[in-house]
Parts: C-alpha cells; structure tokens; sequence
C-alpha cells in the first residue's frame, strides 16, 4: 500500500538523498531498495494526511554515517502544494549540537554553567576542556571565556527569564554549524509568572518590523521584550556583531520566545540563521511564519525554525486558540531512546498533530524527553551539583534519576527544589549577574558590584577581580525599569582601565 502511494504520486515527488561524497537521485522505483538497505536507521518523509503517505525510509549507514541529509520536495494535497517548492537538509549533528546547549539553559545560570558547557562541546584538541563529543560532530566548540549567562526578573518573580548566550568557533574546516553568536533560552520555571505568560495567548500585532498583518502571542511578545537589552548588552560582551551568524534556540516557552526574538533582531539587521527550537509551542499567525521565514531565508517558502517534537507532548499544539500557525518542517521523534525513529514532517497530516490522544503536562513525561538531548532528557540531569554548579558537563553514559520516568510536571517541581538559582543581592538600583565578581579594580580604584557610567541607565559588572575586558550585565533590581544599551563597549590597557 505504501509504494502504491508512492507510485501514484511519482511524477510529483523528488528525492534528493545525499550519501558519504556523492549525490543519488532516486526515483520511485529505488525507494523500495533503499528502505531494504538501511531498515535498521529509518527516517520517515512524510507529505500527507496519513502514514500510508511516508513513502520513503532513507538515511546512511548507521555506524559509519549517522548524519541524514534529506532534501524533499513534496505535493500530495491541497496543504503540501503549500509546501511544494521548499527543501530542507536534517543534519542529526546539528540538531545534537543545539540540544546539548538548551539543557544547559535549566541549570538556570548557575556557576558552573560556562565551564560545564565548554566540557560537553569541546574539542578533542583541548584536553583541559574536555569534550564531552554533542558538538564536535558539527564541527564547533564553545570556551568557558565566550559564555554570558542570564538571570532576569519577571514583575515579582525574580528568578523568570534565563539562558545564556555564548560563541561558537571552528573546529573542522567545513562545520555543520557556522560559526557565530548563539542564544540559548530557558523554558518555563516552577514558581514563576512564566505561566501567566503562557496564557497570555491573545494575538497582538508585533511591535517589530512593518507587518501590520503580522500577529503574535502578547505573552511572548512581553518576554522577548523584557530579555532583548539584556541580550543586545551580552553580544557586546562577547563581540557579537551584527555581521555575525546568529543563534537563537530553546525548549518549550523559551523555543516561542526564540522564535519571537528572532523575527525581532532581524528587523533590526542582526544576521539571524535558520534555527532549531524544541518541544516549542505556537509564536504568531500564518502571516508572522511568512515574513520570518522571508526575512531569514528570502522567501515565504524558506525554512527559518525547524521544530523538534516527541511522542504525545501537547505543548507543541498549544495555544490552540486563535488564528496561530506551524513553523516546518517539523522533525519528530517518536522514540524517547532511539535518535533514529523520526519523521520528517511538512504538514499536519504527520508528526505531532497526527497523534490522538495528546497527554498534558501532568500525564506523561514527553515534554521532557528527547532522544537527540543528552541523557535522552531535555532539562534532567543526573547529578545537577556536578554540571551546573562544578562546571563538570553532561555525560551521556549517566542514568537519570527516578524521576525523569514520571510526568512532565512532576519533573519540573523536582527541578525547583534540586536547582535553587542564585540570585545576586542587589547593588542599589541593579543586580549583578551570578559569575561576576564582588569587587573590581577598575579606572584605578576599587568598586563593588554593579558600575553605571551613563546617568545610571545601565550597569554592568566584572568577570574578574583585575578588570580585563570580561564582563556580564547588570539587570534592574525591581524587574520593572526598562534595561538600555551601554553607549559605549570596554576596553582596558596595561594596569589603567578605561570605558
């Protein structure tokens, strides 16, 4: 029945397999020889309304290449002709890459979180780092000194908004990944007003760019906002340009809230890339999808946010109210162990909006899991103490507690009571971020905590005790006064500071 389907539709569908260093265009009368060739690494491409439309099973050796490069060009209904001229290349290198990075978000800047995640994507050059191996594959790393990490008020909840951002380097001479900037964002927090802003779901125009059409979730909206100085200050201090490739990830709110802030920084010039969001709910309507994914890829057809999603997790499907619109392809895993049972989906017929019976936050633990994630989870770790607060990185041979086998909510009320962020006293107006350093020697003289040159707009504090440059921002102790821009980066000379 499969390849009948396959056959009916044969002059409509193109298979562009890329294998080891040459290319292979299959017909519909190799499909069958192909699924033979590799059962045992399947990747489903599906295009309809129902499974018996995933026609082809294709990927490479599973030893010697565990990388699928998959181009589809699909039409079967009247939704896939929607999709029928756009294409999309799964590197698993990639997608690891960037799930090993999220995790590291629920550590919820923590002291340990730059040196845990220079040891999980490190390289096998540098010794001292480690290399935990989820990044090399991709042909990057990333050092303890390129890592800022974020701990933001939300009205009252001080402890709401968190990631980090980071740089990415070489490490081969043709990465998966190019190098650049990335931004990672926290998912939703126990004991925060993140579920206020879950259910802000009324679509509201976006306050960026000049798509009057353009409509977004109000809540997202407010926590892109509330993160995009804070964001912009931490670019500065890892020299991330505007010229630079750009970054933005995240698992669950914090996957919206990417999404959403992608569609901003491009508005103003940022070099956004085509990124990869996990276990993400919606963000705006069809007309937001088409301008981002026109200003990312220059077209309404390109690819801008490639959604990763398990099992029955309801979250993906949510709000599911209103006029909100997918982002594809969608690439959905429908094992919590195996990396390779996934489908690589272009419509609602396949992936997560094809499953019956989606379990919610209290029901099951798909929210959590993923195969592509270390430990197979996208927020547990083994021994916290040791990746967020030592700097130890993630193992991928570490079983995780009891409580990764319960439900999503059980999981994350475990999460607030193992992973007590901490949060800096406040210096006046500001608090320092976490890492930075209590005293500074800086323009010849001694100064604790926050440094303000700007008529008090903005503070910014140190990494070291003898300032050299390294520094992490300062955020409004009340979480209500609006973050700026510093107006100028720091720099130092010799035993002189200067801004």
């Amino acid at each position: 029945l499969v390849f009948s389907v396959a056959l009916f539709h044969l002059g409509r569908i193109h298979l562009l397999v890329a294998m080891r260093n040459r290319n292979v265009l299959l017909g519909c009368s190799a499909l069958l020889a192909v699924a033979a060739a590799y059962e045992h690494s399947a990747v489903e491409i599906c295009k309809g309304d129902s499974d018996a439309s995933c026609t082809a099973r294709t990927v490479g050796d599973s030893e010697a290449d565990e990388t699928p490069l998959l181009q589809l060009r699909a039409s079967g209904n009247l939704e896939a002709d929607s999709h029928a001229n756009r294409s999309y290349t799964y590197e698993v290198e990639k997608v690891t890459a960037f799930a090993a990075l999220v995790k590291f978000t629920y550590c919820s800047a923590a002291e340990g979180v730059a040196k845990s995640l220079a040891a999980t994507c490190g390289s096998s050059s540098d010794p001292v780092a480690g290399n935990k191996g989820y990044c090399e594959p991709a042909g990057v790393r990333i050092h303890s000194s390129s890592v800022r990490t974020i701990l933001m008020a939300d009205g009252d909840s001080s402890k709401a908004l968190s990631g980090f951002v980071g740089r990415l380097v070489a490490t081969a001479d043709k990465p998966k990944v190019q190098p650049g900037c990335v931004f990672a964002i926290r998912g939703t927090w126990e004991d925060t007003n993140n579920y206020l802003r879950n259910q802000q779901i009324q679509l509201v125009q976006s306050e960026y760019g000049d798509c009057k059409e353009c409509l977004v979730h109000s809540g997202y909206q407010e926590v892109w906002k509330l993160l995009e100085h804070a964001a912009e200050n931490l670019f500065d201090a890892l020299n991330c340009t505007k010229q630079d490739p750009l970054y933005l990830i995240g698992h669950s709110m914090g996957g919206a809230v990417a999404t959403m802030g992608m569609y901003a920084l491009k508005t103003q010039g940022w070099n956004i890339q085509p990124s990869i969001t996990f276990s993400s709910p919606h963000t705006g309507n069809q007309a937001f999808v088409q301008e981002l994914q026109r200003l990312v890829g220059g077209s309404t057809d390109a690819v801008a946010v490639v959604r990763v999603t398990l099992g029955k997790d309801l979250v993906p499907m949510t709000p599911r109210k209103g006029d909100y619109a997918f982002t594809w392809p969608e690439v959905y895993f429908n094992s919590k162990t195996d990396a390779k049972a996934m489908k690589l989906c272009w419509n609602t017929g396949c992936g997560i909006a094809a499953q019956n019976n989606h379990c919610g936050m209290g029901a099951c633990n798909d929210h959590l899991a993923n195969p592509i994630a270390p430990n197979d989870n996208m927020a547990i770790f083994k021994d916290y103490t040791g990746a967020c607060v030592w700097g130890l990185g993630a193992a991928s041979n570490q079983n995780l507690p009891k409580v990764a086998q319960q439900d999503a909510s059980q999981q994350m009320a475990w999460m607030a009571k193992a992973i007590q962020p901490k949060v800096a006293k406040c210096d006046g107006d500001w608090q320092p971020a976490a890492d930075c350093v209590k005293e500074v020697l800086y323009n010849a003289r001694w100064v604790q905590g926050c440094i303000s040159d700007d008529g008090g707009t903005s503070a910014w504090c140190s990494l070291d005790e003898y300032y050299i440059s390294r520094w992490n921002i300062c955020t409004p102790c009340d979480g209500k006064k609006k973050m700026q821009k510093p107006k100028s980066a720091y720099t130092s000379t010799g035993n002189w500071y200067y801004r």
